[in-house]
């Protein structure tokens, strides 16, 4: 009898122990960005797993859905120029998002569109400054005017949790001996506009692990064995693989890991991007932005 009771107490404790970690994980609210899934985290996690059917979605590298992106336009800036020995043209578009804190979020976009085009003022007073420097280029070198290009886009990418990710690229020529490109992924915090910083949604003590998965993803895109010698293989690691030059991004689907043309290897071997998904995120993104893709988007 003493058995039959005991075993009935520990089913109880193991039923009490889940309705907890269920009622935990129905919200998404487990604190800031800089805390570690290590502890409940990983019972949340468990908890919330899908139905035998849909399992195989989430094995690291299947096919994921994202969730809806925030609701927005498309704004285009454009501005032209042309006279008998070359032209010059800008084109810009970016996204003006709608709803419950977009005025603030807007002001964030605009901001950042700002320091990447090197004006303070508006993206319009960046067109109209590009065409009047290629004028003055043309008056100043007759002889060797050449034609002025610029065009950029801003996309969205996605969002999780509180967060909104851009991507915003851009190419041209401006003179010299070839053009310029390059492409930045920006976080913004949906309610603040205020610009996030990837590093701040990594727990700080999984910063090492984080890396150690973006190798193995970037050595499996770039065709390299676990072993193979990264300098050997024409990049430029002088201490190891990093992410100190990467560009990174963060989305529901996962963490996007991006190298410009000329940050780790030669001008020829061109861009690197990649995803890492969720999946294998878990315990190294805060809890609020890992799990959101589980428990719903904030948008």
């Amino acid at each position: 009898m003493k058995k039959i009771a005991l075993f009935f107490v520990v089913v109880g404790c193991l039923v009490g122990l889940t309705a907890l970690v269920l009622t935990m994980s129905s919200d998404g609210t487990f604190g800031s960005a800089k805390l570690s899934l290590g502890g409940p985290g990983r019972l949340v996690a468990r908890a919330a797993e899908k139905p035998e059917a849909e399992k195989e979605l989430d094995r690291p590298g299947a096919a994921r859905e994202a969730l809806p992106k925030p609701a927005h336009g498309m704004r285009k800036v454009q501005r032209s120029s042309n006279s008998a020995r070359s032209s010059a043209r800008f084109e810009l578009s970016y996204p003006v998002f709608s709803g419950e804190g977009a005025e603030a979020l807007n002001a964030g976009v605009s901001k950042k569109l700002c320091a990447m085009l090197e004006n303070e003022t508006s993206p319009e007073a960046a067109a109209d400054g590009f065409v009047k420097q290629h004028a003055a280029f043309v008056a100043e070198f007759p002889g060797s005017a050449s034609s002025w290009r610029f065009a950029a886009t801003v996309t969205c990418e996605g969002s999780v949790a509180n967060l909104v990710c851009l991507k915003m690229s851009h190419h041209g020529y401006a003179g010299g001996a070839h053009g310029f490109q390059g492409s930045a992924y920006v976080l913004f915090d949906s309610s603040t506009g205020e610009e996030v910083e990837w590093q701040d949604t990594v727990s700080p003590d999984m910063m090492r692990e984080l890396t150690e998965t973006a190798e193995k993803y970037f050595r499996a895109g770039r065709g390299l064995s676990a072993n193979e010698d990264l300098n050997d293989a024409g990049y430029w690691f002088e201490k190891g693989f990093t992410l100190d030059e990467a560009e990174v991004g963060l989305t529901s689907v996962g963490l996007i890991v991006h190298f410009n043309p000329y940050t780790i290897a030669s001008y020829a071997q061109g861009s690197t991007t990649y995803t890492i998904p969720m999946e294998e995120l878990l315990g190294v993104i805060g809890v609020q932005y890992a799990l959101a893709g589980e428990l719903g988007d904030a948008f």
